[in-house]
């Protein structure tokens, strides 16, 4: 009897120390494996988002890539469609007006732009600048409003001194001249820096021939003279 007991307390014993055991060890277990769970949700929201964040910045790449190709065409049609056809018309009537200031230097015929926008012998003058009109109000789609508006304006204006109408508009026309030249060599050098055509700095390039056509400095920057050949432009 004695030994029985014995081997029951023996036994109460071992079984007490098991459940401290357990109950040491199994609450550690249980946390580890909570942690591991918690963990591997993590992991998988984690990845989740990563993947959604990543479709939508492919997506927004897509339609990045897509819109930048279809303004890099456009600007290109522009360009080369209107703007630097419109662009060559002005090089010819600048090259016309340094040629004639530097032949008449010595006299008061020389033309500035202020008075006089486009150069062109007599007979030539109306059919350049109705060229540069009807270049514009032809490819609606591809000129700039504010251009549009006044090249329209200029013909609506041109054709009323045609008919002989008792109003001066002479002073309207040389001022919507002056705007449509500056319009156009300001978009013609905006549509090179979009093209990476000319690789200027755009903050001294931008504006630059307009200063340029008022200076009498466009074409050349040096003065002819038939007397004295070469010599600093001073104007």
């Amino acid at each position: 009897m004695d030994t029985t007991q014995t081997i029951f307390a023996i036994l109460a014993a071992i079984g007490a120390w098991i459940l401290v055991i357990l109950k040491l060890f199994g609450n550690k277990y249980i946390e580890k494996k909570a942690e591991n769970t918690a963990i591997l949700q993590d992991t998988e929201e984690i990845t989740r988002v990563q993947e959604s964040t990543k479709k939508y910045y492919e997506r927004e790449h897509a339609l990045f890539s897509k819109d930048l190709a279809f303004k890099y065409e456009f600007f290109k049609e522009q360009y080369y469609k209107l703007y630097a056809p419109l662009f060559k018309v002005i090089c010819e009537s600048e090259a016309n007006r340094y040629f004639n200031n530097c032949v008449n230097s010595e006299s008061e015929e020389k033309a500035s732009f202020e008075k006089v926008p486009f150069v062109f012998a007599t007979g030539e003058m109306q059919n350049k600048v109705m060229t540069v009109v009807n270049s514009i109000i032809e490819s609606p789609e591809l000129a700039e409003p504010d251009l549009l508006k006044k090249t329209i304006l200029l013909n609506l204006v041109m054709e009323c001194k045609d008919e002989e109408r008792p109003v001066d508009v002479d002073q309207l026309i040389c001022q919507l001249k002056k705007e449509l030249i500056q319009l156009i060599l300001e978009y013609h050098a905006l549509l090179e820096q979009n093209l990476k055509i000319n690789f200027s700095n755009p903050d001294d390039y931008y504006g630059k021939d307009v200063a340029d056509i008022k200076n009498g400095t466009f074409i050349y920057s040096s003065q002819w003279t038939p007397e004295v050949g070469f010599a600093e432009h001073n104007e």
